[in-house]
């Protein structure tokens, strides 16, 4: 049976999946901002990044920064490296509020310029790329190597994902049968 570190572990590289499918979502819709000529579906826009700041920012992440802390706790020769991660993760969300409110501005009829739509969401996709990539590659392997003395609680964050999730909020419809022709 699997101890509840590998089960958290698992349960992130599967976020980081999910998650990398609406970047590649909204890497599409960020196509359509660079081009005068094309509308983006803002909608689209909207939902990815309200999902991104109601999941990853709100639980995901955090998750994350237990599993880091204890790291940080118990094995301090591992957690070399980690002094950013909670710091990361604050800019991270800040990147995605400022994103969703650019387009929540764009959807609401109020000027924002295609520049900064497109600056502040490339922004946003590199820097959350980055990140997953390093935490697969490094932070996770970490993790990995101390299972054993790993203990984190996450209860308090073990809110169902809306999106990918067994029970899933009809607040994001629109994005469901976007994945679901996806899949």
């Amino acid at each position: 049976m699997p101890s509840e570190a590998s089960r958290i572990l698992a349960e992130l590289r599967e976020d980081h999946r999910n998650m990398a499918i609406l970047l590649n979502l909204l890497e599409q819709e960020i196509e359509h901002v660079d081009h005068p000529d094309e509308m983006p579906d803002l909608e689209r826009m909207q939902d990815i990044m309200r999902y991104m700041n109601v999941y990853p920012d709100a639980v995901h992440h955090p998750r994350e920064d237990l599993i880091y802390n204890d790291i940080r706790q118990k094995r301090p020769d591992l957690a070399q490296g980690l002094e950013a991660v909670e710091d990361d993760h604050k800019a991270i969300a800040d990147f995605s509020k400022r994103l969703l409110a650019d387009i929540d501005a764009v959807a609401a009829g109020e000027y924002v310029t295609r520049e900064r739509v497109l600056k502040d969401a490339t922004i946003y996709v590199d820097r959350l790329r980055k990140h997953m990539a390093w935490e697969e590659q490094d932070l996770f392997a970490r993790a990995e190597s101390m299972l054993d003395e790993l203990d984190v609680d996450t209860t308090t964050l073990d809110a169902l994902d809306p999106v990918f999730g067994p029970d899933k909020d009809e607040s994001f419809s629109g994005l469901f049968r976007t994945i679901d022709r996806l899949t």
